[in-house]
């Protein structure tokens, strides 16, 4: 069982770094899409948090279960904003050292980016808290 759990994981993960090569692969294909219509990115941020809130919580299932709902909580949402903000710093490093001219105008576009990444991650953890306690009843 641990095996087919493993290997579960693994494919998961194969996933979430595949789709963020293709997501890079196929902005550069369309002439630069993303980084041509700033506001692509805006939905492109809260779905990617929304992802990754959902990918923790599929990810960490077993870790999660056994925390309180407060912690749970805390735990997915930081979880979604850590990896914004790894994601918010790989943008600067396309920027500024491979000149990559990404719409990186403002501290604040990066907030709002954050702010959209925390919204979507928001909405998972109302499912997840529905989810939490249609299971306890």
């Amino acid at each position: 069982m641990s095996k087919i759990k493993n290997s579960f994981l693994t494919y998961k993960t194969f996933s979430f770094l595949l789709a963020l090569v293709a997501f890079l692969y196929f902005s550069s294909i369309f002439s630069g899409f993303y980084w041509k219509n700033p506001w692509v990115d805006i939905p492109l941020h809260f779905l990617g948090g929304l992802s990754v809130a959902l990918f923790g919580i599929i990810y960490f299932k077993n870790e999660i279960e056994k925390l309180n709902l407060l912690s749970a909580v805390v735990f997915i949402l930081g979880f979604s904003g850590l990896i914004g903000i790894f994601w918010e710093f790989f943008e600067w490093g396309l920027d500024t050292f491979f000149k990559a001219k990404i719409n990186q105008a403002s501290v604040s576009d990066t907030l709002g980016d954050l702010l959209m990444d925390l919204l979507g991650s928001i909405l998972i953890v109302f499912y997840f808290l529905f989810l939490r306690k249609k299971a306890k009843n």
